[in-house]
């Protein structure tokens, strides 16, 4: 699900250049997002309870990670310029 937002997001200036792009690009990566977006909130939902406090715990420690690498290592990839796909 996150690649395709980070495609769509990286290739954005594309998206309405052409019909063909607004499928490729735009439409059918966001479709996939939704469609397993509804799988993953389905698959939460019927999961017991020692799986769901798995993934609270997997994520947490995912959060905490990353405000480590950003505020006490000081990691150079919160740096970096966003960029985007220019068409030449």
């Amino acid at each position: 699900m996150l690649t395709a937002i980070a495609m769509t997001a990286y290739y954005r200036r594309q998206v309405f250049a052409t019909v063909r792009a607004a499928v490729t690009v735009g439409l059918l990566p966001l479709a996939s997002v939704v469609f397993l977006g509804w799988v993953l909130v389905r698959s939460i939902q019927t999961a017991p309870w020692p799986q769901k406090w798995s993934l609270v715990a997997v994520l947490a420690a995912g959060v905490l990670l990353t405000f480590v690498a950003r505020f006490i290592w000081r990691s150079s990839f919160f740096g970096l310029v966003r960029e985007s796909q220019h068409p030449a």
